[in-house]
């Protein structure tokens, strides 16, 4: 009988071993991965979304701005597509920051982007080629030539008016410490976030990045995976809208993926799990 008890009770510790493993791993931050798909064009299309139907998508939400970030490259060029849903507001500033080596500690390069409203009415964008020092949380503007690109295009896509920001960086540039740089694409990785900036209401929002002013910390940065020729992906040309609703959900340092669990739940499990195994413990000393 203490024998078939001894068992019981290592069974129900392995149990508990298990579950404190599993709820740990819950807990911890989940890495984002984006494929970046080989592509034989950067972007020329003036009509929807045509330009990016062989693009990796992952949605993301920022200060009450919902859209998609499409990511491609052609083994030359990283081609990226900032979708926003509604036309563009002016004195906004959407930064794009890039942890170069992928080390998941801090981002070297970033590229502004600035919209602005003339007399007219019309949006204009100014691009900025910017770079972050070692600790420093503020970017700096690089002393070199801008080695990106970049256009915006509002129109209309299944009836709802969009924005796209669409850049083209060079993988590779005379630039070692400040651009990006790629030389292997089937053996690099880089992390990517998205900072939006209202200066009128001097507010701001991260898509993955730092708590602010600390955007470059790249701990939590999305990781772009480049794909080389095999793995093109299929155009997709019939789809539904990205996004029609603009209710949603800032998705800032708080906010947790679906079927995360809280730290509240976490320490109710985990003290549970204590009580249980010391009257466990209690039973079997008796």
């Amino acid at each position: 009988m203490k024998h078939y008890k001894n068992i019981i009770f290592k069974f129900i510790s392995a149990l508990l071993i298990l579950q404190i493993c599993l709820t740990s791993g819950v807990n911890a931050n989940e890495i984002l991965f984006i494929t970046s798909y080989w592509n034989t064009t950067d972007y020329y299309s003036e009509i929807g979304l045509d330009d990016w139907k062989e693009a990796g998508k992952v949605d993301f939400s920022i200060s009450g701005y919902q859209g998609s970030l499409y990511v491609k490259n052609d083994y030359q060029n990283l081609f990226l597509g900032i979708l926003v849903l509604g036309k563009p507001n002016g004195n906004v500033t959407w930064r794009l920051n890039i942890d170069i080596d992928a080390d998941r500690y801090w981002a070297e390069d970033a590229k502004e982007l600035k919209v602005t409203e003339d007399d007219s009415n019309d949006f204009l964008l100014a691009i900025d080629d910017q770079n972050y020092l070692q600790s420093d949380p503020n970017p700096y503007s690089d002393s070199s030539s801008d080695d990106f690109s970049a256009r915006m295009r509002i129109f209309t896509y299944f009836g709802e008016n969009y924005t796209i920001f669409e850049l083209s960086i060079p993988l590779q540039s005379n630039d070692l410490l400040n651009d990006l740089q790629v030389p292997n694409l089937e053996e690099s990785i880089i992390g990517v976030s998205l900072d939006v900036f209202n200066n009128d209401l001097e507010t701001n929002g991260t898509w993955k990045g730092g708590v602010y002013p600390f955007f470059a910390d790249s701990s939590n940065y999305a990781q772009i995976i480049f794909a080389g020729p095999q793995d093109r992906q299929i155009p997709i040309f019939e789809e539904e809208p990205p996004f029609t609703s603009t209710t949603t959900q800032d998705k800032g340092e708080d906010w947790e993926p679906a079927g995360a669990a809280s730290g509240f739940e976490i320490w109710i499990g985990l003290t549970s799990i204590g009580c249980t195994t010391f009257i466990l413990y209690r039973r079997k000393k008796r």
